[in-house]
């Protein structure tokens, strides 16, 4: 997993100085926000019964974006995202909640209207879980078993959204962005960023 991540920063980079080299409308920016693993409800791209119950965490990670004129931009990111298995349990047992790791490799493509944008892309995640236990004692003997087996993935990755974005100064923006990531499973997203023209 690491060596896949690794190749696909170095191409990205590589891509990114290219178009350094050619043009210098290019911005850098940073977003941030929370996710929900897997939690839209009736939508399931492939797998099984379900993803598992996730606690909502945090997502955040760098991106360069590049201007194609015309209120056209073309976008490539990297995020990353962890959440905490959510499954509920009785007073009477103890639970080792195991995690679920994401990594996003994404090209993205955006249409801007004045403070509103359209944003969908493109990319590869990286999937990879944790087993989770509950623990307890019963009739003087102690058990532990197993609730969710982790697993790890790799998967083609879509990406639908929208954002407002402002610029208090010119060469310094801030945007709010709403999104859904199509995994194996839709993961709506919820984040607040800066961008900054290099």
């Amino acid at each position: 997993m690491k060596k896949n991540i690794l190749t696909f920063i170095i191409l990205w980079f590589s891509f990114i100085t290219f178009l350094k080299a050619q043009d210098s409308n290019i911005k850098l920016f940073f977003k941030g926000g929370i996710s929900e693993y897997g939690s839209v409800q009736g939508i399931r791209i492939s797998g099984g019964g379900g993803p598992g119950p996730w606690y909502v965490g945090p997502m955040f990670g760098p991106g360069l974006e590049y201007d194609l004129n015309r209120n056209w931009f073309l976008q490539g990111t990297f995020e990353y995202s962890q959440n905490i298995y959510g499954g509920l349990v009785p007073i009477t047992e103890k639970i080792e909640r195991g995690k679920n790791t994401v990594v996003d490799i994404m090209s993205n493509i955006k249409k801007r209207w004045d403070w509103f944008y359209l944003i969908s892309g493109i990319g590869f995640s990286f999937q990879q879980s944790t087993d989770s236990f509950i623990s307890g004692n019963y009739e003087g003997e102690d058990y532990r078993r197993r609730v969710y087996q982790g697993d790890s993935n790799v998967v083609l990755t879509g990406l639908m959204g929208f954002g407002l974005e402002v610029y208090p100064i010119e060469y310094l923006g801030i945007f709010l962005e709403g999104s859904w990531r199509i995994r194996v499973y839709v993961t709506p997203v919820a984040q607040l960023g800066i961008n900054y023209k290099m």
